[in-house]
């Protein structure tokens, strides 16, 4: 049409990276008294214990809890098939970095919800006290969650995409003998 200009590419590519940082400027920060809380433990914590879980098949705690195939410790509602190391300080640290990473969880806007389900195989337990966390992994969505004694730690919907390989390096080096870690490839 004659006199009229298309969008250029650049603009478009200039609306998108506005767009994504409005996105995350607003989604930033959250200031919930249980969150606070929550964070203050993955903070502090002073070492984590790691775990290897498996879902029986529903969500119901009660449920896994009276299945005859679960027998043993659970970790929340979760039962424990195998313990891995305990990590030190260092380790915890580098966990507290990861998850505090707003940039380890960042999607770009209106890409829409995963269509999987949660099914976590690792525990990290980041204590600090008689307070603790727990990461709650799946390796096969690249999703977490973080709940704790004093809450639940919000990270932006816990896809991790992004820190995908950090976190697969962090637990190979937690389960160093476990095959299906050791198989997992970091992106």
């Amino acid at each position: 049409m004659p006199g009229r200009t298309e969008p250029s590419a650049t603009r478009a590519v200039t609306f998108v990276v506005a767009g994504a940082a409005i996105a995350m400027a607003l989604s930033c920060g959250p200031s919930s008294p249980e969150h606070q809380r929550a964070e203050s433990i993955v903070r502090s914590a002073t070492s984590v214990e790691t775990y290897r879980i498996h879902t029986p098949g529903m969500t119901n705690r009660e449920f896994r809890k009276t299945d005859p195939n679960v027998t043993g410790k659970f970790v929340g509602e979760y039962p424990v098939d195998s313990r891995g190391l305990t990590m030190p300080v260092e380790f915890a640290d580098r966990l507290e970095d990861f998850l505090l990473d707003s940039w380890a969880f960042w999607e770009p806007p209106l890409l829409g919800q995963k269509a999987c389900v949660f099914d976590p195989g690792v525990v990290f337990r980041m204590r600090h006290g008689a307070d603790y966390a727990d990461v709650v992994i799946c390796f096969d969505c690249d999703q977490l969650v973080v709940e704790t004694t004093q809450g639940r730690l919000d990270l932006d919907g816990g896809d991790f995409d992004l820190g995908r390989g950090t976190l697969v390096k962090m637990a190979k080096e937690a389960f160093p003998d476990d095959d299906v870690i050791r198989a997992l490839a970091a992106g």
